[in-house]
C-alpha cells in the first residue's frame, strides 16, 4: 500500500467524523431562564466593537440552580455581551450576570445560521447584558502578549493607511475582518477573491519561509532554525486565533520544513490528512464548515489536481503555471462554493491570475509598516503608499469585471448527493490520469534510449503514439469535466412548490413552477433586514433571478418590508422583478411603493374582486377586495388570493377579516387543500368558527414570530382548526414550510 500513514489518517478522520455524527454529545436544552443568571468562564478573547465588547468564555461554570440541566455542558463556551470597557485579560477567569440564550438558527434555506457558526467554534450560548462581578488576578501571560502585539499591529496599520484599506491589511495580516465595510466584503466576495482576505497557506509559508531562509543565510544550524521557524507560525497562529486554515496550513508546513531534517521527502497528501485528524480530533464539526472545506480542497487541487494539466514530463512555465492552478482550485471548489454562496463568480479565473501574485508583496509591506512604524516612519510611510496603490488597482479591476455582463451565475444549492456524484468520479478521473500519465512517462522514457542507439524513425513513431493517447486522454478529460459540472447544475425537479418562510411576525410566501415564481408579501416587524439577509438568499439557494410576479396584500410593513428593502438596494441584489401586483382599494396608501416599483422598471397591476391571472397550470383568483365595498381598516381590504393547480386548491388570506370571508362563502370556496392563515392566527375579526369549518381547510399554515407581544395564534383560532381537521403548520415552530408536487404526489418539508 502506497501512504500507508495517509491511509491510517483518513481512516481515522472517517471514525472521529462519524463518532461525532452517531454519538450524541447533548444539545443545549431548548428553554432559557427567564431570569439573570451568574456564571464563571475563562476569557479565550474578546472583540471591542462600538459601544459595547464581546466576550468569548470557556469552560464555564453556572452558579445558579435554575440552570442545573446547562451545567452538563459546563465544557461549551459562550458569547458574553458587556457595555462596559474593563481591562481583562486573555486567561483570566471571569465571573458574570447576564440573561442566557441559544443563537438563532436559520428558519430558511440560504438563512445565514448563526447558532451552527458559533456552535463550531465552541460557543453554543449568548449572554445578553452582561456585568462584570469578578475576575481572578491569574492570566495567560503568553496569549496577552500576542494580544497586546495584535492590538500593536493594528494600530500601526490605522496609523498609516486610510480606513477601507486599514481594515483590508487587518484581515490579510491579524485575521481581523472586523474593519472591513460590508461594501468591500460584498465586492470581493461576489467576484471570487475573498479568499486573499483569510489566513491561509500563502501567508504561513511567507512569514515562516522568510525566517528559515534569514536563518540559513545567517548559517544557524537546521534544527535551530527549523524549530525557531515553526515557533514563529505556531506563535502567529495563536496571536489570529489559529483559524482552521492557519492551523493546517502550519501542519503542512511544519512536515516541509522537518522532512528534510529527517531525510524524507515532503509527501504533501499525507501532511494533508495528517492536518485532517488533527482538525477533526479537536472538533468533529469543523468538517462541516464551509471554511475547512474550501481550504483543504484548494490544496488538494493544487497538489492532486493541478499535475493532471501538466504533460507527462510535468514541465512548469510561470504564468501557464498561474493560470492551471488557479483553475484546479476554482474547479475543484466549485461544489463548495455553490453550496455557500448560491452563485459562481464566472471571471475569478482571470481576476485570481491578476490579483493573487500581488498578494506577497502586500503581505511583506504590511509587515514592514508594522516592523518600522516607530522605528522608521519614513520606511512605513513608502509602504503604505505603495499598499494603496496596490489596493487601489484590485478595486478598479474589481469594478471594472463587476460592470461586465455575466459576472456572476446563480446556480442554487446543488443537492447532497450530487456533489458526492461530483467528487467520487472526480477522483476516479485524477486516479486514471495519473495512471496513464505512468504509463506513458515510462514508454517515453524507454523510447529515448531507441533514439539514444540511432533508431530514431522509431523514437518518432513511438512519440507520435505517446501524443496521440495524451491529446485524446485531454479530450475525454475536458469532456468528463464538464459532465460533472452539469450535472451540478441540473436544477431539482418539481412540478409546483409553495414556500411559507419563516420571517419572524410576518408574512412571505414563495410559490415555483418550472417556468414562473411568484411571491407573496415578504415582510416582518420582529426581524430586520429581511429583503437582504432572508428573501434573497432563498430565492439564490432556489437559483431564482427573476420573479414573475409579486403579490402585496395590504401596505402594512410586516407584509411589504422585504420588497421594500430590496427595491431600495442597488440593482435590487440581481433580483429582477417583472410585475407587482397589489389590490385596486388600497391604490393610495400603497402610493409611495407603486412610485419606488416605477423607478426600478417593476410594472405595476391593480387588482379587484373577480379578476384572474393564469400561469401555465397556476391561476389566481382575487376574492376581495371589490372595489365598491367599504373597508373600515386596510387589513380587511387585504388581497385574497385563490389559487388553483390541478386537484390543488390554496387560499391565502393575507390580513383580511370577517368582510373577506363572506366573499370566500359568497364565492362558493369549500373543502379547500390550504389555508394561510388571516393574520397569523388573530381571532380578532378574523378566523371565525364558520368561515373554517366551511373552508374546511386539509392543511393550516400559520406565519407568525416566536413568543411575539400579540400571542399569535390566539388558542381559539387553533381550536377552531383542530376541530375541522385541519394539520396545522407554524412558522414560529417549524422555520420555513414547503409544500412540494411531484406527479400525484405532494409532500410537507420544514427546516
Amino acid at each position: 500500500m502506497k501512504r500507508p500513514f495517509m491511509c491510517f489518517c483518513i481512516l481515522l478522520m472517517v471514525i472521529s467524523i462519524l463518532r461525532f455524527y452517531v454519538i450524541d454529545y447533548g444539545s443545549p436544552p431548548g428553554e432559557m431562564p427567564q431570569e439573570a443568571v451568574t456564571l464563571q468562564g475563562r476569557l479565550d478573547s474578546r472583540e471591542v466593537k462600538s459601544g459595547y465588547t464581546i466576550l468569548y468564555l470557556s469552560d464555564i461554570f453556572f452558579y445558579d440552580n435554575s440552570v442545573k440541566e446547562i451545567s452538563n455542558y459546563n465544557s461549551i463556551g459562550l458569547r458574553c455581551y458587556i457595555e462596559e470597557t474593563e481591562d481583562l485579560k486573555l486567561g483570566q477567569q471571569v465571573a458574570v450576570q447576564g440573561f442566557l440564550a441559544l443563537p438563532q438558527e436559520a428558519g430558511n434555506q440560504g438563512e445565514f445560521d448563526e447558532a451552527s457558526y458559533y456552535s463550531r467554534m465552541g460557543y453554543k450560548y449568548v449572554l445578553y447584558e452582561g456585568k462584570i462581578l469578578a475576575k481572578s488576578r491569574e492570566y495567560d501571560i503568553l496569549l496577552q502578549l500576542l494580544y497586546d502585539f495584535k492590538c500593536y499591529a493594528k494600530m500601526q496599520i490605522n496609523t498609516y493607511l486610510e480606513q477601507t484599506d486599514a481594515g483590508i491589511m487587518s484581515a490579510m495580516l491579524l485575521g481581523d475582518k472586523t474593519n472591513i465595510d460590508n461594501d468591500t466584503k460584498f465586492l470581493y466576495r461576489s467576484m471570487g477573491i475573498y479568499h486573499i482576505l483569510a489566513i491561509s497557506g500563502l501567508h504561513i509559508s511567507l512569514i515562516g519561509g522568510f525566517l528559515y531562509k534569514l536563518l540559513k543565510i545567517l548559517r544557524i544550524k537546521p534544527t535551530i532554525a527549523v524549530l525557531l521557524s515553526l515557533g514563529m507560525v505556531i506563535f502567529y497562529g495563536i496571536m489570529i486565533g489559529m483559524p482552521p486554515s492557519a492551523l493546517r496550513a502550519i501542519i503542512m508546513f511544519g512536515f516541509g520544513l522537518i522532512a528534510p531534517l529527517i531525510n524524507r521527502s515532503h509527501d504533501r497528501f499525507t501532511s494533508l490528512a495528517v492536518a485532517g485528524i488533527c482538525l477533526v480530533g479537536i472538533n468533529p464539526q469543523l468538517i462541516e464548515d464551509a471554511g475547512v472545506q474550501l481550504s483543504f480542497l484548494a490544496v488538494l487541487g493544487i497538489i492532486g489536481l493541478y499535475p493532471t494539466f501538466l504533460n507527462i514530463h510535468q514541465q512548469h512555465m510561470k504564468i501557464a503555471d498561474s493560470v492551471w492552478i488557479s483553475f484546479a482550485v476554482s474547479y475543484i471548489t466549485l461544489p463548495v462554493i455553490m453550496q455557500t454562496y448560491y452563485e459562481i463568480p464566472m471571471y475569478s479565473l482571470i481576476l485570481n491570475v491578476c490579483i493573487v501574485p500581488f498578494v506577497p508583496t502586500l503581505i511583506g509591506l504590511g509587515l514592514l509598516i508594522i516592523m518600522c512604524g516607530n522605528l522608521l516612519p519614513v520606511v512605513a510611510e513608502l509602504c503604505a503608499w505603495l499598499i494603496k496603490y496596490i489596493l487601489l488597482f484590485y478595486e478598479k479591476i474589481l469594478l471594472l469585471f463587476q460592470k461586465l455582463p455575466g459576472n456572476t451565475l446563480v446556480t442554487g444549492a446543488p443537492q447532497i448527493f450530487k456533489i458526492i456524484i461530483f467528487y467520487v468520479l472526480l477522483g476516479v478521473l485524477v486516479l486514471f490520469i495519473y495512471k496513464i500519465k505512468r504509463k506513458l512517462l515510462i514508454r517515453s522514457l524507454k523510447s529515448e534510449n531507441t533514439y539514444m542507439e540511432g533508431r530514431q524513425a522509431e523514437y518518432v513513431k513511438e512519440q507520435r503514439c505517446i501524443l496521440s493517447i495524451l491529446i485524446r486522454m485531454r479530450i475525454a478529460q475536458v469532456i468528463i469535466m464538464l459532465i460533472l459540472v452539469l450535472v451540478l447544475l441540473l436544477p431539482q425537479k418539481y412540478d409546483c412548490r409553495i414556500t411559507f418562510l419563516d420571517v419572524g411576525q410576518g408574512d412571505g410566501i414563495c410559490i415555483e413552477t418550472d417556468n414562473d415564481v411568484y411571491l407573496i408579501d415578504c415582510g416582518s416587524t420582529s426581524k430586520s433586514g429581511i429583503g437582504q439577509y432572508i428573501v434573497k438568499p432563498f430565492l439564490q439557494y432556489q437559483g431564482i433571478t427573476k420573479v414573475d410576479g409579486w403579490f402585496l396584500t395590504h401596505p402594512d410593513s410586516d407584509h411589504v418590508s422585504g420588497f421594500k428593502e430590496l427595491c431600495e438596494r442597488e440593482n435590487m441584489d440581481g433580483i429582477k422583478v417583472e410585475t407587482l401586483y397589489i389590490p385596486l382599494a388600497l391604490e393610495k396608501e400603497f402610493a409611495d411603493l407603486i412610485s419606488l416599483a416605477k423607478r426600478k422598471g417593476i410594472g405595476v397591476v391593480l387588482l379587484e374582486k373577480g379578476d384572474t391571472l393564469t400561469c401555465g397550470e397556476l391561476e389566481f383568483m382575487v376574492i376581495s377586495p371589490d372595489k365598491n365595498t367599504f373597508y373600515k381598516d386596510e387589513n380587511d381590504a387585504s388581497l385574497v388570493l385563490y389559487l388553483q393547480y390541478e386537484e390543488f386548491t390554496g387560499l391565502f388570506m393575507g390580513d383580511a377579516g370577517f368582510v373577506a370571508e363572506q366573499a370566500v362563502s359568497e364565492a362558493g370556496i369549500k373543502d379547500i387543500s390550504l389555508l394561510k392563515v388571516a393574520h397569523h392566527g388573530s381571532a380578532i375579526e378574523a378566523n371565525s368558527f364558520e368561515f373554517i369549518e366551511g373552508t374546511s381547510p386539509r392543511l393550516a399554515v400559520i406565519s407568525c414570530g416566536i413568543n411575539n407581544s400579540y400571542g399569535h395564534p390566539h388558542e381559539e383560532v387553533v381550536e377552531r382548526l383542530k376541530t375541522s381537521g385541519s394539520v396545522i403548520c407554524r412558522t414560529d415552530k417549524m422555520g420555513q414550510i414547503s409544500i412540494i408536487f411531484k406527479g400525484e404526489k405532494m409532500r410537507i418539508e420544514h427546516l
